[in-house]
């Protein structure tokens, strides 16, 4: 699962900016992957078969929206927490967490 958070949304533009909070590096990894920087066992995408491709593309990965802006300080201490097994979020932590609208790439 990728997480991102809100960004500032500019109107006369029509431009919104979102950012990753959690998933870059997959996200980093797939692109590439996708662009023929590295092998997985020996063969490039390029190297896929049309379905391979297709396949590749059709694989839904999760993104979870924080109801939260990126600015707020509270992320980095959020999503440090998340990653720990140690440490658990408090109930408005976790409801941050529960309002987030599921998209599928």
């Amino acid at each position: 699962m990728i997480f991102i958070s809100k960004g500032e949304i500019d109107v006369e533009r029509m431009i919104s900016t979102s950012c990753i909070v959690d998933g870059q590096q997959r996200s980093n990894a797939i692109v590439s992957f996708v662009n023929n920087e590295y092998h997985i066992d020996g063969r490039y995408f390029k190297d896929f078969s049309e379905d391979e491709k297709a396949n590749f593309f059709k694989y839904e990965i999760p993104v979870c929206e924080l109801d939260i802006k990126n600015t707020d300080p509270r992320l980095l201490d959020i999503f440090q927490r998340i990653n720990r097994t140690s440490d658990s979020l408090t109930g408005i932590e976790k409801k941050l967490l529960n309002t987030v609208h599921l998209i599928s790439c």
